[in-house]
């Protein structure tokens, strides 16, 4: 794991008392704002320079942020600027340091004798007032994101002599501000909160922006930019469909090169699919809801249709006012608001373009209750999982942005508590279709964490990553059905390489997991939740009543970087909140791979066996981009291994009587992104020989795949031999070096 270090590139530190991003007035503005700076000095010069630069080195990163509470400066202010210093440096060696503070902190005194210590140093103030203004120096306080620039181009001069003071093996030439003026016809000035995120995007591919100011145009102006409901999808697919065309280029025109045609072509679309929390009555505290009560809590869960318009209900205009009504629906715009914004940091990462879907709930939660924790044949639960997803399609995609999403080679983000997963475009769930991880909703701390996680540290996959994979087996001594299983998985250890432990209390997890420091951690057990806490747990011993929560996993820091629980109903999928997945990433987890439902175990042996298999053969061969793509392709397979093997059942075929080398090119096509529905329709046609009755059916499948959810941004998590490999074909300079710098 390695921090990424830029000389030119620009930190931007919050100054707060407060620690939570949920319902902040200040964080909000800071996430509103942010969307204005640009990552490094590099961009103000020449940002289709540093953006080819980023695209040929892969370079994934966004704004470099940081927050520190004012009360841990309130100290001599020379010790102040070494502690800042100090723990900056841990991270990086930006050099120009950016201030964004909060006006409720109450030492403003302190903070700007401590700002004028650092240089070269900029500040704004959220909120700002007059009196607050006059204790800080403002030669150096900016108000927006042009305002900062202007302070940057003034002192131009200076920023380029401290570094080749303080960098001399790093020579700077003096910068201008973006002096050719490019790409500004490119990117037109819509304003709506759905496509400011792309806006700003384009921006730091093009940095128009940084010369063209939208605030220079006046109010008349303004209004004709403003979109109208019937405009809203047209303009969303335009924005998102210009910044994928940079990615035509590079690679149209041969500036960049793929190292598989099995690979992604487009960089991570960002998916935003809001959905209202379906145990919302759980937040009244009575039982009996008054009238008023009962309409407050109908416009709470007011849906959006698929022109992002509200659908109103007459019924609540007998209790409540129309300014209540506004004022509620202000609250979810708030709520999405914040969404946007978020979801444009962690577009930022890679140069991906955002799509916010329309906010949901009781037009999906009926079917997603039948799911919660179903107890009949699993025919049925993928019945109902098929059921919901092409309701869930209905609701939240409308044609255009449906045709865009089918047809476009790349992975996918959502930020999203609906499993979105199972989304059906057409005759198929969204995750047999393309790759897809997930950063829950509810949570809004942890995705502003996922992303600041991601931005700071750069982890690779080793090709052995097999040699550095612990599996832990938890269940109690007379649970004989899965002791067979763990056997079973260890009769693999010697030859594949892992390494496999059993444990019977949290103390042995912990450990086993300091002991062996896996980058790979799969813990084998059952699962369970808790309708009371609305939380998760992994049973540890249940004969002893062992339990393994998010509270025991965060106090004993038990995590790796790559976790994979296979245990059932891991990660609930209708309104639960203290997730095991949020408990490993707080404690250095990229991504966890966990489940919503109950899972068999004979299929969760299957699985782990088949995709340990598959890392033994990652030691020598480039084959997977990154670990969302790995895990998305033994996951999506196993739909292939399925049905081959109820065919066998079923007609009586011998194992000797399947054309194996056909099989094995139906499986490498379920690798390419337009070949995968193609892979079905070959894998109908060869049982068809087989038996001429045969016909490919999605729901008569147990399907145990779909149960499965990629929690985190995995597909930022490279194979360190691919992006050397696409280094060497892109850069011409020593790999290695590069590696080990960055």
């Amino acid at each position: 794991m390695r921090q990424t270090y830029s000389i030119t590139q620009i930190q931007y530190t919050l100054i707060t008392s407060e620690s939570s991003f949920s319902e902040s007035d200040f964080h909000n503005k800071v996430l509103r704002i942010l969307k204005e700076f640009p990552k490094d000095l590099l961009q103000l010069e020449n940002a289709v320079e540093y953006y080819d630069f980023s695209f040929r080195f892969c370079l994934r990163k966004g704004l470099e942020l940081f927050s520190i509470s004012d009360t841990l400066l309130n100290i001599e202010t020379n010790q102040a600027v070494e502690l800042f210093e100090g723990y900056s440096n841990d991270f990086n060696n930006a050099l120009i340091k950016v201030f964004i503070i909060d006006s409720k902190i109450k030492s403003h005194e302190n903070i700007a004798d401590f700002i004028d210590r650092i240089t070269p140093s900029y500040f704004t103030i959220i909120n700002k007032t007059d009196s607050i203004a006059s204790i800080y120096n403002s030669d150096n306080y900016f108000s927006d994101g042009n305002s900062l620039i202007e302070l940057i181009k003034r002192d131009k001069q200076i920023i380029t002599e401290i570094i080749n003071e303080k960098y001399p093996e790093h020579e700077v030439k003096p910068f201008d501000i973006n002096p050719n003026n490019l790409y500004i016809q490119e990117n037109e000035l819509v304003f709506s909160n759905l496509i400011e995120g792309n806006y700003f995007l384009l921006n730091q591919i093009i940095g128009n922006f940084w010369i063209e100011d939208y605030r220079k145009y006046n109010d008349g102006d303004l209004m004709k930019l403003r979109l109208q409901s019937n405009q809203r999808v047209n303009h969303i697919l335009r924005k998102a469909q210009t910044i994928d065309s940079f990615t035509n280029v590079m690679y149209g025109k041969d500036i960049a090169k793929q190292v598989s045609p099995f690979n992604p072509l487009y960089p991570t679309l960002i998916l935003i699919s809001p959905y209202h929390f379906p145990r919302l009555n759980k937040l009244f505290q009575n039982k009996k809801l008054s009238s008023k009560q009962k309409a407050i809590l109908k416009v709470y869960k007011l849906e959006q249709r698929l022109d992002y318009c509200f659908e109103g209900d007459d019924s609540v205009e007998k209790h409540l006012s129309k300014e209540e009504i506004c004022q509620i629906i202000g609250k979810l715009s708030f709520r999405l608001l914040f969404l946007d914004d978020v979801g444009y940091l962690h577009g930022l990462l890679s140069y991906s373009p955002i799509i916010r879907l329309p906010l949901v709930g009781k037009s999906v939660n009926m079917d997603l209750s039948h799911l919660e924790s179903f107890t009949s044949t699993r025919k049925k639960a993928v019945n109902k999982i098929s059921q919901f997803g092409k309701n869930l399609c209905k609701h939240i995609l409308a044609e255009e942005i449906k045709d865009y999403i089918s047809n476009r080679n790349g992975q996918i983000a959502v930020i999203s508590d609906l499993p979105i997963e199972w989304l059906f475009l057409e005759d198929l769930p969204l995750c047999y279709t393309h790759d897809v991880c997930r950063i829950p909703e509810y949570n809004q701390n942890g995705i502003v964490n996922n992303y600041i996680h991601n931005q700071r540290f750069n982890f690779l996959i080793k090709s052995d990553l097999i040699e550095r994979t612990l599996i832990i087996h938890s269940a109690s001594g007379n649970d004989v059905s899965m002791q067979n299983m763990f056997n079973l998985i260890d009769s693999f250890e010697s030859i594949y390489g892992f390494k496999s432990i059993r444990c019977s209390t949290v103390k042995e997890i912990k450990d086993a997991v300091d002991s062996y420091k896996p980058d790979f951690l799969i813990i084998d057990s059952h699962g369970g939740f808790d309708k009371s806490t609305l939380s998760s747990y992994l049973i540890i011993d249940d004969e002893k009543r062992v339990y393994l929560t998010g509270n025991n996993i965060i106090e004993n820091n038990i995590s790796a970087p790559l976790v994979l629980l296979s245990a059932c109903s891991t990660m609930p999928n209708y309104g639960y909140v203290k997730f095991l997945s949020d408990a490993f990433i707080q404690v250095g987890a990229f991504t966890v791979t966990a489940t919503f439902m109950p899972i068999d175990m004979v299929d969760a042996a299957r699985f782990i066996i088949r995709l340990l298999d598959k890392l033994t053969q990652l030691k020598d061969s480039i084959i997977h981009t990154n670990w969302l793509e790995f895990i998305s392709h033994v996951l999506r397979t196993t739909l292939i291994h399925e049905t081959i093997r109820k065919e066998q059942l079923k007609a009586g075929i011998k194992y000797t009587d399947i054309d194996h080398q056909s099989i094995a090119e139906v499986l490498t096509e379920t690798m390419v992104f337009d070949k995968r529905k193609e892979a079905i329709e070959k894998l109908n046609t060869l049982l068809k020989k087989k038996n001429p009755d045969f016909k490919f059916d999605f729901e008569s499948l147990n399907n145990e795949w779909i149960s499965y959810t990629i929690i985190g941004r995995a597909d930022l998590l490279y194979f360190e031999n691919w992006i050397n490999k696409y280094r060497e074909l892109n850069m011409n300079f020593d790999i290695e070096k590069q590696n080990n710098n960055t």
